[in-house]
This record gives C-alpha cells, sequence and structure tokens, in this order.
C-alpha cells in the first residue's frame, strides 16, 4: 500500500453542528426565555451551548444566519412566530 497516494480526511470546521443541534439549543432557549428573543439573542445562546467564542464577530455573523434559517424552518412548521423586532431583527417566542 502506497502511503502517499491515499488523501487526507477534510476536518469538518469547529462551528459544524450535528444534524438537529441548533435546532434543540433554539427550542430549549425558547421555552425558558421570559419574553420574545431575537435572532442575535438565540445565536449568541447556541454558541454559549456549544462553546463557541461569542466575541468572534464573524462567528457570531454566521451564527446568526443560521439561527435565522432555523427558526424560518421552525415557523413553517408552526413552531414559533415572529414579530417585529427592534431594528432589522424579529423578535421570536414559541408558537402557542
Amino acid at each position: 500500500i502506497e502511503l502517499e497516494e491515499i488523501k487526507a480526511r477534510p476536518v469538518p470546521p469547529k462551528h459544524h453542528a450535528f444534524r438537529g443541534e441548533v435546532t434543540r439549543i433554539v427550542l430549549t432557549t425558547l421555552r425558558n426565555a421570559k419574553r420574545p428573543l431575537t435572532t442575535p439573542e438565540i445565536a449568541q445562546r447556541v454558541m454559549a451551548e456549544r462553546g463557541l467564542d461569542s466575541a468572534n464577530q464573524r462567528l457570531l455573523k454566521t451564527m446568526t444566519k443560521r439561527a435565522g434559517a432555523c427558526l424560518r424552518n421552525l415557523q413553517k412548521q408552526g413552531g414559533v412566530t415572529r414579530q417585529p423586532g427592534p431594528g432589522p431583527f424579529m423578535l421570536w417566542e414559541l408558537a402557542r
């Protein structure tokens, strides 16, 4: 066997999530919230739960987009509702 011919497997990015992990964190965050939360607030909670650096603004922006996509998917399924929030962000809460 020629080991040089075997290519190394690519390592997934550190912020790569397992299937359903972000959804579970988002739903738990909304269940425990006392008020509707903005998308960046939810993204920061996702980052904290996964042990990611919330001071990294580039990663925070990426995770905000991912949390937003997760929330829109949950909204289509009827699990969460949204309302206009501060600035360009939406306020999210569990559907009743």
